[in-house]
């Protein structure tokens, strides 16, 4: 599942701005994977909507079906700090809370020589 803006609308970055690359790594809990699926889908809905988010991606590790990888990228770090440090952010991840047992959260700048056509 992916959730893109469409290009067209999305915010022209500051030449001082770069944007923000975000992963979380979790673990479903045994019996909680559809559960933990619903609360995605609506969650992702809702994240869409958040000033600054541009995307995010919901993948399944190959190796561990309870592993799961999200992925989301910002128009920079200072919008999704805003928005994670809020209490909005609390609140709409809570459907969450119950599902997982584990998290890990990656950040990063996306280079802007990361981007290459195959």
């Amino acid at each position: 599942m992916t959730t893109t803006v469409d290009e067209r609308h999305m915010p022209q970055p500051d030449a001082g701005t770069t944007r923000l690359r975000v992963v979380l790594l979790l673990d479903a809990l045994d019996g909680r994977q559809q559960n933990f699926l619903a609360a995605y889908e609506q969650i992702r809905h809702q994240v869409a909507s958040v000033p600054g988010h541009l995307s995010d991606q919901l993948c399944q590790s190959l190796g561990n079906s309870s592993q799961w990888l999200i992925t989301s990228e910002w128009e920079n770090s200072e919008r999704f700090l805003e928005w994670v440090e809020s209490a909005e952010h609390r609140k709409m991840v809570e459907p969450l809370h119950g599902c997982v047992r584990d998290t890990t959260s990656l950040r990063a700048r996306r280079s802007s020589s990361s981007t290459f056509a195959a």
